[in-house]
């Protein structure tokens, strides 16, 4: 379950900055999550929509765009995760350049989008659990990879790519069954065409990933 702590990007009438669901309405939600098995995600910009959503207990914080030093400690001591979203960004400033978003949006865009990447620093940092995932809407989904090497910047290569698989892996709560290569895994495995640590940019084109299987059946072979 995704709730929103903060506002958001590209929504008309609130800035980035401002609280949305309380403490109490988001422990609610916790709640509940927590009776069907279930846990819950908080959408937050900035340290105040963090620290609420902690309080509330939230799992993991969905962009974590502003935080400061003390927030991504609050992060790390509650063992939450920080999801930060680079790639939908860059993909609202291309819209921006071409004038296909609205001035109130372009406001907020610039500030996140000076931010985030620090803050992804400063966080893992801090030793913040970082997972990864694109926030790009629609049934394609496309993207991941994009994502992996915008986080490579800061982060580097190999921290990039584990926060896709044993990061996110503990976050879904699966990391008995996924996000590592050993015996007894799902065996969801991919084959790389070069070397991702030198080039992570490899792993945003499909056609250099030759082989792809999921929980030992092959999905995909054109080696």
């Amino acid at each position: 379950m995704k709730v929103m702590a903060s506002g958001g990007v590209m929504s008309p009438i609130d800035a980035s900055e401002s609280i949305q669901f309380t403490v109490e309405e988001m422990h609610a939600a916790v709640h509940e999550a927590q009776k069907a098995g279930k846990y819950v995600v908080a959408h937050c910009h900035t340290s105040p929509s963090i620290n609420n959503a902690l309080a509330a207990g939230v799992r993991s914080i969905e962009h974590g765009s502003i935080p400061d030093e003390a927030t991504a400690s609050a992060i790390l001591n509650q063992g939450a995760f920080m999801i930060p979203t680079l790639l939908v960004i860059e993909a609202l400033a291309k819209w921006a350049d071409a004038g296909d978003i609205p001035h109130y949006g372009q406001m907020k865009l610039a500030q996140v989008r000076n931010q985030m990447p620090l803050s992804v620093k400063l966080a893992a940092s801090a030793g913040v659990l970082l997972g990864s995932r694109t926030d790009i809407l629609g049934a394609g989904q496309t993207g991941r990879g994009e994502e992996l090497a915008l986080k490579a910047r800061v982060i580097g290569p190999m921290e990039a790519i584990l926060s896709a698989t044993a990061t996110n892996a503990r976050l879904f709560r699966m990391e008995d069954s996924i996000g590592k290569a050993s015996e007894g895994m799902d065996a969801d495995l991919i084959a790389v065409s070069g070397d991702p640590i030198s080039d992570i940019g490899i792993l945003a084109n499909g056609k250099n990933i030759p082989l792809l299987i999921k929980g030992g059946q092959v999905f995909k072979d054109s080696l």
